[in-house]
């Protein structure tokens, strides 16, 4: 993970392999599926999409026979960014539907907030602002009343983009000043 968060896809890849190889030679479904998901995931942003789907499948069909209810809702949600990559979104919305299932029987709350920011793009990627702006509210309302920063900058960051997009520059440089408010508190706090 740490290859990967530092840009260094290859290295990344390599690890992913590793891991997943090995979790096949002990047959750990748990760890094949989650080498598959980051597999999936590493592939994507490669825009290799049709490799990408194909292991978030695996990693989903694996998650299910295992009862994994929270894997199997990120799983969704993975696939979902990958269609929305091919401009499919109704497949895309669909898998978000079903993430957000699972994640509201499972009380997931930063998972429902991590579903509605996905869906937040697509809405985006489609014009539909309005249908952007009232997902964006809810996540606003949920955000309030946590305690973690993160959230509140993803938040603020798909206000800041809805804004922007209907070229109202007062509101979208309001909600760009909190976010980046926000992420210099973020700053500090971990220094």
């Amino acid at each position: 993970l740490v290859y990967h968060d530092i840009n260094d896809l290859d290295k990344a890849m390599h690890y992913y392999q590793l891991s997943f190889e090995t979790g096949k030679k002990i047959n750990n479904t748990k760890a094949i599926a989650r080498g598959a998901n980051n597999i999936g995931i590493l592939l994507n942003e490669k825009k290799n999409y049709k490799e990408a789907i194909n292991y978030h499948l695996l990693s989903l069909k694996l998650k299910e026979s295992d009862g994994d209810t929270l894997g199997i809702s990120g799983s969704y949600l993975n696939l979902s960014v990958v269609y929305t990559n091919l401009n499919q979104f109704s497949k895309a919305s669909d898998y978000l539907i079903q993430s957000k299932k699972l994640k509201l029987k499972l009380n997931d709350q930063l998972g429902i907030l991590e579903v509605n920011e996905q869906m937040i793009d697509i809405f985006l990627l489609q014009n539909k602002f309005k249908q952007a702006e009232i997902l964006a509210i809810e996540n606003l309302e949920k955000v309030n009343r946590l305690t973690t920063i993160e959230p509140k900058i993803s938040v603020y960051e798909s206000l800041y983009k809805i804004h922007l997009a209907q070229s109202d520059y007062k509101n979208a440089l309001r909600w760009y000043e909190i976010k980046n408010k926000l992420k210099d508190s973020l700053f500090t706090i971990e220094n």
